[in-house]
Order: C-alpha cells, then structure tokens, then sequence
C-alpha cells in the first residue's frame, strides 16, 4: 500500500475534522499533526505555488460552493439615534438565493418613515472570512502553509457556510454604536480621517448625538464613522480610516 503523500495527509487530517464537526460553523483550526507539517515540501511533486493557491481561493469565493439563503431575512434593531424621543428603525434586508451573487440593502429608517441611509452590500459579506482559519502552525515552511490553507478552505462544507453566514447576519448590528473615544483626534495627523468637518465637530460637542460604525462592504480593511445631520436629515460619513 502506497504511503500518503504530504498534502494528502493534510487535506485527509483537515476533512476528517471538518466532517467530524456535523454542522458546526465555528471556525476552529483543524487538528493537523504539528510534526508533519514540519517537514519542508518545497521540493515535492506535488507543490503548490502561491499563484495556485490564490487562484483557487478567488475561484471558492466565487461560488462559496453553492450555499444559499432559503428565504428572506429581515434583521432589525429600534435604536435612538437621529433624535431622543422616538427610535429610528435600523434594517438590513437579505433575499432568499445564492450567498454569492446576490444583493442585500441596509437602511436607517425614522418613525415617521423617511429613509436616512440607505446602501447595497454583496450578499457574500457575511462570508468573506469562513476559508481564513483561525491561526496556523508554526514553524513550518511557506509551501506547508500554503497547503494547510488550501486543505481548511477546500474541506469546508456548503452547510458550514450557510450556518456561518446566519450568525453573522444575526450578529450584524452588534457593536454598531460606538464611543466617541473612537474618533477622538489624539495627533494633528489624524485630522486627515476627519471626512465631514462640520458635522464630525457638531456630533463631538453635542451630548445627544451619536456615533455609529458601519463596515467597509466593498473593502477588506477599513472603518467608517458615520453621524446624524439634523441639517441635511441624513446620515453621513464624518471619520474614516485604513
């Protein structure tokens, strides 16, 4: 009987945990045998390059292998935020279909119905992160590295996605309000990020208004700050930084 190879064995150990798992979406790293993934495999066969690997990460992210969103979910959170008597709606609408490939739209809509933010977001947001393990061995050469992370994402299940991208759309408006700590200028070089002057020192001075966070959709890295302008009855942009 022939021995496994390396990159078998990788994806063999990875498989067996993900599967062992049943369902459970929590991104945990597989428990790979640290000693094999000593061995440098730089020479083998069977080597990966990054190309490859980023190739076939694009290519998953693609599809998200098939997962879908059986029926439409509206998540809501009533919130205080462009005034102190009466909550503003916050909704953020997902349609049923393809994880990938799909649009969702998030609003902010006040008591008497008027629309103070409204934005579109790809629907596979919620899943950007679920073939990212969690941490990686160490020690180990960048060729079995590259081939741990191909092994994590390929042996992740359409069911784990589906179940991963439920929470986080569930979790989604968790830590929207936020101190305004968060956007306080502690050197002159941080003005820069200041991208409504006006509105930005107003929501600063005053005791009743509020800051909130709203993620990047179209981007992996970066925060956005966002205030209610009572003078424009909308909500705006006021602080953003890489």
């Amino acid at each position: 009987m022939k021995p496994l190879s390396s990159f078998t064995f990788y994806f063999f150990s990875i498989a067996i945990f993900f599967f062992s798992a049943c369902g459970n979406d929590k991104k945990t790293t597989p428990a790979v045998a640290p000693d094999s993934l000593k061995t440098n495999t730089d020479s083998t066969p069977n080597r990966l390059t990054e190309e490859e690997y980023n190739t076939e990460y694009d290519s998953l992210r693609q599809t998200y292998k098939g997962a879908m969103i059986a029926e439409q979910i509206k998540q809501i959170m009533l919130a205080n935020f462009s005034n102190t008597q009466t909550p503003d709606t916050f909704l953020l609408t997902i349609p049923a279909g393809p994880v990938s490939g799909t649009k969702s739209i998030l609003n902010i809509i006040t008591s008497d119905g008027n629309i103070i933010y409204a934005d579109t977001l790809r629907t596979d947001y919620f899943a950007y992160e679920i073939f990212i393990p969690d941490s990686i061995p160490q020690n180990i050469s960048e060729q079995s590295r590259l081939k741990f992370r191909s092994a994590y994402m390929n042996a992740v299940t359409k069911e784990q996605i589906e179940n991963y991208v439920s929470k986080k759309i569930a979790a989604f408006f968790d830590g929207t309000f936020v101190p305004k700590s968060e956007i306080k200028i502690n050197r002159p070089d941080e003005e820069e990020y200041i991208t409504d002057k006006k509105l930005y020192e107003e929501t600063i001075a005053s005791a009743d208004a509020k800051v909130i966070y709203i993620p990047c959709f179209d981007c992996e890295e970066g925060v956005s700050y966002y205030a209610y302008s009572k003078e424009k009855n909308k909500v705006l942009e006021i602080f953003a930084h890489d």
